[in-house]
């Protein structure tokens, strides 16, 4: 599994394409995100970057009221890049007990 290492913004987009079972266009990643304050421009810089670094692969076109519009899906799955930040963390020597991991992430949200 190739290490990619995704900013915030990036993260927030592959939610977006996580929790969708189709590709989206740029326009529909917008929509999708729950930063509303983002531009369309904004989204292309990320997805480039994501295509750059394999997060992301195109799919078809689709088209749209206006134009032909390019989709984007993940190349990795949620679990994939979990793991790959893991794994990362252990090849820096962070050490940690995993039961008490799962157990802290499996637990119900305090607050």
């Amino acid at each position: 599994m190739k290490k990619i290492k995704l900013t915030e913004k990036e993260i927030q987009i592959m939610v977006v394409l996580w929790n969708n079972k189709f590709a989206m266009t740029a326009s529909e990643i917008v929509e999708a995100t729950n930063n509303k304050t983002w531009k369309e421009c904004s989204i292309w810089n990320i997805i480039k970057s994501l295509l750059k670094k394999g997060a992301v692969t195109p799919a078809l076109n689709r088209r749209t009221q206006t134009n032909n519009a390019r989709t984007y899906q993940a190349a990795i799955t949620s679990d994939d890049y979990a793991t790959i930040i893991i794994k990362s963390l252990i090849q820096a020597g962070v050490r940690f007990d995993a039961t008490a991991l799962l157990k802290r992430l499996l637990a119900p949200e305090e607050g």
